[in-house]
Order: structure tokens, then sequence, then C-alpha cells
């Protein structure tokens, strides 16, 4: 069955769980999806640090979607009431699955850990990100029976990072100002959100793909790593001998001579030609001509032997 992931994010106090109690009336309202709301106050594990906090909550929601994938309605509904998750579940195996995710993550970086998980799972992704103005938080933080510690709240402010859509893993985000009413076009944005994250579900062939780009970056990584030691090496050696005077001129130059290497996109296949037309040789005295085609030799006899 189809599901999605969305990160209800913003700053204490903004109303995000009031938010999410009315999402999930409005989705149970229209009877087409099942929802499933993960309030992390609600879960919240007094004995743990906010780290392992977090860690536990995100083995909780891979344990959910896992569940889902598996088509495995009865266990969700007891894993659910074990761990005093709220939801509204449909009875039909086909029913899209919304799993909402409830926490301040002012840090890009939260949300990120979040969206792998929809990669890994091949759900689908995004974001609703929930504020208003800085005196009405404090105000409305005062007023809560668990309240955020005053320091923690200025943290949290300060280092807020809204979900920016520049980012293409965020692409798929909503912002809205709880100091405004909450109508039924708030709700139909919402719904709108949840049909293009279902519509863009990640598949298992992408993630592959994506995969396999992890696995060719480290490649390229290593490949630099590997160049700078051998052309290391041979720039050493030529400040203690002929070129004591212009070492700084060789770290320079195998610098750049490194970036405009491994700047390309394949490692196997480089044109030495176009790399030595590239190199801005003006910068250096004509000596540094040779230095070149001695460092490209050691290179080729590397990239060779590699």
């Amino acid at each position: 069955m189809k599901s999605c992931i969305l990160v209800v994010c913003g700053p204490p106090a903004a109303g995000k769980s009031t938010f999410c109690s009315l999402l999930v009336s409005y989705f149970a309202s229209i009877s087409k999806y099942s929802i499933v709301n993960v309030c992390y106050d609600d879960v919240a594990e007094n004995n743990l640090d906010y780290k392992s906090f977090r860690k536990c909550i995100l083995l909780k929601a891979d344990k959910i979607l896992q569940l889902l994938k598996s088509h495995s309605l009865d266990d969700l509904k007891v894993f659910l009431e074990i761990n005093n998750i709220a939801c509204h579940l449909l009875s039909t195996h086909e029913t899209p699955f919304i799993v909402l995710l409830d926490d301040n993550m002012f840090y890009r970086s939260m949300r990120y850990e979040i969206f792998s998980l929809a990669k890994k799972c091949a759900s689908g992704y995004g974001s609703i990100y929930i504020t208003c103005p800085n005196s009405l938080l404090i105000e409305r933080n005062s007023q809560r029976e668990k309240k955020v510690l005053p320091k923690s709240m200025d943290n949290i402010i300060t280092n807020m990072q809204p979900p920016n859509l520049k980012h293409y893993w965020e692409r798929y985000s909503l912002s809205f100002n709880s100091s405004d009413f909450w109508g039924d076009s708030d709700f139909l944005r919402v719904y709108d959100l949840v049909n293009t994250c279902l519509s863009n579900c990640f598949k298992p062939s992408e993630i592959v793909s994506e995969e396999s780009e992890h696995d060719r970056a480290v490649t390229r990584k290593n490949f630099r790593h590997n160049c700078d030691l051998t052309l290391r090496k041979y720039v050493s050696e030529l400040c203690r001998s002929s070129f004591r005077d212009n070492c700084q001129q060789l770290i320079e130059f195998k610098k750049k001579f490194i970036d405009l290497i491994c700047g390309d996109s394949e490692c196997e296949d480089i044109d030495m030609l176009e790399i030595i037309d590239r190199l801005p040789r003006n910068q250096w005295n004509p000596q540094f001509t040779d230095i070149v085609c001695e460092g490209f030799s050691h290179f080729l006899e590397y990239h060779s032997n590699k």
C-alpha cells in the first residue's frame, strides 16, 4: 500500500500538535486515507536523553512503515496502541497511509533523517512548517503545562531552519502561520500536498540508482585521495631538491591540478591535453612546464596501475 511521511515542524508552541489533530479530523471526515499521528511529546520516554530519544522515535516510524509495507494492519494497530500513537485507520488494504511526524526538527539535518527513511521504505515525503511571531511563541509557551526552558526556546528560535524549496528533497513543502485562522482552504492545500507526495513515492529502482550514485561518489573521493598521495610525494621530492625556494607555488599547483583532474565527472575517462590547457600556467614561471609534464607522468603511472 502507498504511504507518505509528512513532517510537521516548527518552534515550540507554534501550534503543530493542534494542527495535526485538526488534520486527523479532516482526513477522517473525507474517509479517503488512513492517518497515523506520531506526536513526539506524546510518545516521549523520560529516561532517554534527547539524541537517544530522537533515534528511538525514528525506529518507531521505521517500524510503522515496515508494517505498512507488509500489509500487517492488525500488528500495526497493536503497535500504535502500545506506543500511545493516535490514528484513524480505514479497513481496506488499498487505502493510502499518511504518517504525520510532529516535532520541532529545527535543524534541516533532523528532517533529512526522515527523508532518508521515506526513501528507504519507498514512501513519499513532504513537510509542513508551522510558525507565528516570536512574541506569541513565548506567550503560548508560558501558558503550557510542559514549558520549554527559556534558554532552549531561544536556541530553537534562533537556529530554526525552515524547509527550503531550493533543496530538492524539500520541494514538497507548505508553510502556515498559526496566528491566522485555519480554514478549509488550508486543509485542501495539505490534501493536494499529500496527493503530490503519494504520486512521487520512491521506487525501488530509484533507491538502487541513488545508492549507486553514492558508491560512485565514494569512488571519486578515494580517487582524489590517491591522486593527492601520489603527487604529494613528488612535490616533497621537488621541494627538497631543485625547487626548494618554490615550495608554496608547487603546493598551489598540485592543488589546482588535482581540482581539475577530480572535477571531471568520470575519473576513468580523462583528457590529459584538455587538463593541461585548463591549467592557469601563467601563474607560475616557465620551469613549471617541465613540472607539469613530470607530474602527469607520475599521475598516468598511478592511474594505469590503480
